[in-house]
């Protein structure tokens, strides 16, 4: 509910204010979902002692999954100024829709792979297929919100980090549980590198990606033109090559010499203008707000992928600890966990050098507008704890069985938490 507020208004004032006219919308979606929760443990609704789940459960969730963000965008399309009014509904609404089915799709298939993998090696497979697969969906999500037009201008930070936190969640938590610190370190390097190769190059993909659709329609819309040649003809060929003069054929030399040089000129030229963001943008006519919101995506995935490295690490150490309490085993942990740390700020300041610099994108004229620091907060905030604590038991039991294989392996989630009832463990 307060992330759907706050990505509706763009501020959390505004979400209070648009929770007055929108409480009704949430009820009717919390009231099932609360009750599914309480009589699904009913043994009246269970059959087989708890292997088989309420089947018409999961259309108890759908209100507040589906209905409930489509009813308050609607409404604020209605009452704000927003000229694309269809447009923008479907696109924040799209958003919402998409990462409730990755919430689904991560236990169902992501984390029983990391369960039953036995070694850093598989552990790093599977983060390999999930960066794979979810990276192509996460970029057109993260287009879908830098195409808003519409709306207050800090909006997108709430809804990039909704989508962006759950994406660096799980693989960072699959990090923290492999057993070598090489390892760990092995595949936070792979990571940043990734990170860094993907954000540099997504403003050019962008213009690239606009450059070919213009070409593409230009190219389609294009009339037909008769093209009429004219005729040349060559006499006496020999005679006119007699004529050349020495001094003509050094004037000849002298002006192809000029003309590399001026297309080496031209070319450096040409490629300092097409790595300058803003020129290109100007160029292609984007919306004045594209380079802002560039500039919140960066500034939300750096900030984000520090803080779930760092999270997900210590709440690791700190459940080890509680289980085997070890000096050394801390000392190490802390060790690798500066290192990875470290790796990953060289890495973010290599890409804000580059970015500032050759891109030219105002990644530090953006952090000085009134609010925008406190919404990026407040946006990993509420979107860190949505996705955290509804997923408590999943994450501290996948941490417990790489902790103790033997005793937590053929452990359900719903053996070890019979209070987590989620649509995706319903069958």
């Amino acid at each position: 509910m307060a992330m759907i507020l706050l990505v509706a208004e763009g501020s959390a004032i505004g979400a209070v204010r648009r929770l007055r006219t929108t409480w009704y919308f949430f009820v009717p979606g919390f009231v099932p979902y609360v009750a599914s929760t309480l009589f699904h443990h009913v043994e009246a609704l269970r059959t087989n002692h708890g292997h088989q789940r309420h089947k018409y459960a999961a259309l108890v969730h759908y209100p507040i999954t589906v209905l409930v963000p489509l009813m308050v965008f609607r409404q604020v399309a209605q009452s704000e100024i927003i000229v694309r009014k269809w447009a923008y509904i479907l696109k924040t609404w799209g958003v919402f829709v998409v990462v409730t089915c990755f919430a689904i799709a991560v236990p169902l298939y992501f984390v029983p792979l990391v369960r039953t993998a036995t070694t850093d090696r598989e552990k790093t497979g599977v983060v390999f297929t999930w960066l794979l697969v979810v990276s192509p969906f996460v970029a057109t999500l993260t287009g879908i919100v830098r195409s808003l037009k519409d709306g207050p201008a800090l909006q997108r930070s709430p809804a990039i980090t909704f989508v962006a936190f759950g994406f660096a969640l799980f693989p960072r938590f699959v990090q923290a549980e492999m057993e070598f610190i090489a390892y760990q370190v092995l595949s936070s390097l792979i990571f940043a590198s990734f990170d860094f190769v993907t954000d540099l190059a997504m403003p050019y993909f962008v213009l690239i990606g606009e450059a070919a659709r213009r070409s593409l329609v230009r190219f389609l819309c294009r009339p037909v033109r008769d093209r009429h040649f004219d005729t040349v003809t060559a006499e006496n060929t020999q005679e006119t090559r007699d004529k050349q003069t020495p001094v003509m054929l050094l004037s000849r030399l002298s002006a192809t010499m000029m003309s590399f040089k001026s297309a080496g000129r031209y070319s450096m030229r040409s490629l300092s203008t097409f790595l300058d963001v803003p020129t290109q943008a100007v160029q292609f006519g984007y919306h004045p707000i594209f380079l802002r919101r560039l500039s919140d995506q960066m500034h939300a995935y750096s900030l984000i992928e520090l803080t779930v490295l760092i999270f997900s690490n210590l709440f690791n150490i700190t459940l080890r600890q509680i289980l085997f309490p070890s000096v050394r085993h801390l000392l190490e942990r802390l060790v690798g966990l500066g290192i990875m740390v470290l790796i990953e700020v060289f890495f973010e300041g290599a890409l804000y050098i580059f970015l500032v610099r050759s891109a030219n994108l105002p990644l530090i004229k953006s952090t000085t507008e009134p609010g925008v620091i406190r919404m990026h907060l407040l946006a990993l905030g509420i979107g860190g704890t949505v996705f955290i604590f509804r997923n408590v038991p999943v994450i501290v039991l996948q941490l417990l069985t790489a902790a103790d294989e033997k005793k937590y392996q053929s452990v359900s989630t719903y053996e070890f938490c019979p209070f987590h009832s989620s649509m995706f463990e319903l069958s």
